[in-house]
């Protein structure tokens, strides 16, 4: 199968008849390097994988984002065991610790915080403070409010983090925070019914809690009249949802996103920046590059070595009846074991550059993928699978860039082979977190006495399935994609054209069609005519020999021999039975 994939098709068979380019190009050269770059993968994908990979939900290297993520988890995280964490163990070990929250260190007594309130006040005096949740002026009370409240940003992961939390006491965390929770962009001047009714709320909560409120209060109303209650009373219910009304919803919900859009924003330059950052980054990114680079060294070497006995074993029992005795065929066994012990020996300097070579392109691949997964996840939270199925991407292009750079083989067959290799290193790892996901349904309603065999046997007909589709269609994408077209134009074309038309032109094909045959027919009867005349030619005794000659010349070329098969003069058949 593995050959059939590799070299049965139209392009390598034209490259292999050219003489001039077959001379440089070994096919079993490159038959043997294709078929271990498959077998290895193979070995690292099914028999490494579960040792050498430790890729984590969120990468290996702590993002704000996740941080923010596991926050919004806080439920799933108390109602689910199976829970998978997209921080580190660390980081949330400090929350799980972080000290309780005190309102008076992020209120009176801050420096920043009466510095603001002072410059409230003062623009207050001159008539220009206005309400940050309203856009009102501000005439009477009001509150230095958070928007971000103080509460929140102190037991919110995403702010320990970006205060440098994994290296720093409690004590320097709640500072940080306090100095970030008072800035500028975080404060501003509201009613103070409005700050007091909205308590920890964010913005966006606060705005769906009003307006439950209103509505309930609304509907209070409405039967206090229907019951003919008093209308004291009715005024006190029309106080109530006054003051519920106090904000303005568009105001408030752009207050809120503004001032996000900027605390992120500090928050990110601070924490990326950080010299903390980049040697977690760092030393994430060198693990995952020495535990792949090692994952693929030893899949070159356990290729080497089970080669040396499953191909030995295969070929004692090819030749099984040939033994006399199990005892011949146990030392044939041994001899040709010890042969290609031997041959591994002789080759000892190509299997250790093979297996540097494994070893760097492991490297490579694991210490990129592990920083672009930290980037993304600097956005979105990856997925174990994702962070795998990135990494084996990633040695996929290595190792097919390898097969672009070997100038021995030639041009069009180098893209060719590259292309075969990354889609069955993609191809592979696709199917293993496909069959991942499978088999974790379809497991659970299977004995366990048959769980393993069976997640075998699914797992390699996936796995193939998957390999063999994308490795097909990678090489015929061109030919696919044609057809695909052309049945695009054929629709179109019976959709636009009437059926008058349609038969219309089949009888014209038809026409065209018996106009052709009957051509054909005349050629033929011609052909025949024509070589008829020439046989009886042939067996013309009143012709000279030298006639006779010339017309079985011309005879040969009716019948389409080659030039150097054709013996055309006396010379020539004199030399032909000389030899």
């Amino acid at each position: 199968m593995a050959k059939e994939l590799l070299f049965n098709d139209i392009e390598l068979q034209e490259v292999l008849r050219n003489e001039k380019i077959h001379s440089e190009f070994n096919k079993e050269e490159l038959l043997s390097s294709l078929k271990k770059e498959i077998k290895t993968n193979l070995i690292t994908q099914f028999g490494l994988s579960w040792y050498f990979d430790a890729f984590e939900r969120g990468g290996g290297v702590d993002t704000l984002h996740n941080a923010e993520v596991f926050d919004k988890e806080r439920d799933l995280r108390k109602n689910n065991s199976n829970y998978e964490s997209p921080v580190s163990t660390k980081l949330q070990n400090i929350m799980k610790n972080r000290e309780k929250y005190d309102g008076k260190k992020y209120h009176k007594g801050n420096t920043s915080y009466d510095e603001k309130r002072n410059d409230f006040k003062n623009s207050q005096k001159k008539g220009e403070l206005i309400d940050g949740y309203s856009g009102e002026k501000l005439i009477g009370k009001f509150d230095v409010e958070h928007i971000n409240s103080s509460y929140n940003m102190h037991y919110s992961s995403r702010e320990v983090l970006a205060a440098g939390g994994k290296h720093k006491t409690q004590e320097e965390i709640t500072k940080k925070i306090i100095d970030r929770a008072n800035s500028d962009d975080n404060l501003i001047a509201t009613d103070y019914r409005i700050n007091r009714a909205k308590k920890e709320k964010s913005a966006s909560e606060y705005v769906k809690w009003a307006d439950d409120k209103i509505k309930k209060l609304e509907d209070k109303k409405k039967k206090a009249i229907e019951r003919g209650e008093s209308k004291e009373k009715i005024n006190k219910i029309d106080e109530e949802i006054e003051k519920k009304k106090l904000h303005n919803k568009e105001i408030m919900l752009k207050a809120e996103k503004d001032n996000k859009k900027k605390l992120n924003r500090s928050a990110a330059l601070e924490y990326y920046k950080s010299k903390e950052f980049k040697k977690e980054l760092l030393k994430n990114s060198s693990k995952q590059a020495k535990t792949q680079a090692i994952k693929q060294a030893t899949g070159i070497l356990i290729y080497e070595v089970s080669d040396v006995f499953i191909l030995s074993l295969g070929e004692v029992i090819k030749s099984w009846k040939s033994y006399n005795s199990l005892n011949a065929c146990i030392n044939d066994l041994k001899y040709k074991v010890i042969e290609r012990i031997n041959n591994i020996k002789s080759r000892l300097s190509e299997i250790i550059k093979q297996v540097g070579e494994n070893f760097i392109s492991g490297g490579v691949s694991g210490f990129i993928s592990a920083i672009l997964n930290t980037l993304i996840n600097m956005i979105t939270t990856t997925t174990k699978k994702f962070a795998k199925l990135l990494n084996d991407i990633l040695h996929g292009l290595v190792r097919a860039t390898k097969i672009l750079m070997t100038t021995s083989i030639p041009k069009e067959e180098r893209y060719k082979q590259a292309l075969k290799i990354f889609t069955t290193i993609v191809g592979t790892s696709i199917g293993v977190v496909v069959s991942e996901v499978i088999m974790k349904q379809f497991l659970s309603i299977l004995p366990e006495s048959i769980k393993e065999s069976v997640k075998s046997v699914i797992e390699i007909f996936i796995v193939g399935s998957i390999s063999i589709v994308m490795l097909y269609t990678a090489l015929n994408i061109g030919v696919i994609f044609k057809k695909i077209v052309q049945s695009i134009k054929t629709t179109i074309v019976y959709a636009m054209v009437s059926i008058e038309t349609l038969e219309k032109n089949y009888n014209e094909a038809i026409e065209k069609i018996e106009e052709v045959y009957t051509k054909w027919l005349h050629q033929i009867k011609d052909n025949y005519k024509k070589e008829n005349e020439l046989q009886m030619l042939l067996i013309d005794m009143s012709l000279t020999a030298n006639e006779t000659l010339n017309i079985s010349v011309e005879y040969a070329r009716k019948n389409n021999l080659k030039e150097n098969q054709i013996l055309k003069n006396l010379e020539e058949i004199n030399i032909y039975f000389e030899k």
